[in-house]
């Protein structure tokens, strides 16, 4: 059966329409979106199991109702938290004249951890390019607490700059993640102070998580110190075994 020539048309336009419906359903959406977060440069190396010595590594954390403010001031619902020494030497330069030294305090909720680190340095600087050579404080988190050989879920560490420019490590997500950092009451240190997110596990009652803190001192845009809580291994970046413990009460 022929048809006449302006069905034909008609059929054809149709056709053409039909297709272009279909192509257009089946193209992906556009998911890029900006993304102002800081990464830090990754860390590569072979992970190596760490022995730990566990007695002077567990500290214990209180569940708080009302959270920290970050408002770069030290806010009261600290007092409730218990102060931890960081005083373990990670690295140092030979020839480095230095006197870093600081604490850290922690406290809880179902969601996400609070943690404050003061830091005892009175030669700000934060000249270089790479976090890790600036004055900072790296915070690494281990929630299902079996200090992981390799990172996996749950796994992640964060860093605050002295100036107060956070930095998203290995693991490390932007969604609710907060931190800051803002000068002592001397003068001559500054607090960094960090909101974390829990991604796989919920804070409650006696779970115990793995953590640790590392302050770095610089100055002329190089690392001259760094101490750490819990390990000194120089591998924290990539595996979780020398961290330490915090148990929830």
């Amino acid at each position: 059966m022929k048809l006449r020539k302006g069905y034909r048309q008609t059929i054809v336009a149709c056709i053409a329409l039909l297709m272009a419906a279909v192509f257009a359903s089946c193209t992906p959406a556009d998911n890029n979106r900006s993304d102002n977060i800081t990464t830090s440069p990754q860390v590569t190396a072979t992970p190596t199991p760490v022995f730990r010595d566990s007695v002077d590594k567990n500290v214990r954390a209180k569940a708080v109702e009302m959270v920290p403010t970050f408002l770069g001031e030290r806010d009261e619902v600290w007092e409730l938290a218990k102060e931890y020494p960081i005083e373990k030497i990670r690295f140092e330069k030979d020839d480095a004249e230095t006197n870093t030294a600081g604490w850290f305090r922690f406290l809880w909720q179902e969601d996400a951890v609070y943690v404050l680190v003061h830091v005892t340095d009175d030669t700000p600087d934060t000249d270089a390019e790479s976090v890790f050579d600036r004055d900072c404080v790296f915070v690494y988190i281990n929630e299902d607490g079996r200090k992981n050989l390799r990172y996996t879920v749950g796994d992640a560490f964060y860093a605050v700059d002295r100036d107060g420019k956070g930095f998203l490590g290995r693991g490390g997500t932007e969604n609710a993640f907060y931190t800051c950092a803002y000068p002592d009451e001397t003068g001559e240190g500054y607090y960094a102070q960090f909101r974390i997110p829990l991604l796989s596990v919920t804070g409650r009652y006696d779970r115990e998580i793995g953590f640790d803190v590392c302050i770095n001192n610089a100055a002329e845009g190089a690392l001259v110190q760094s101490i750490q809580w819990a390990d000194t291994s120089c591998y924290t970046e990539v595996t979780m075994t020398g961290v330490g413990t915090v148990r929830m009460d």
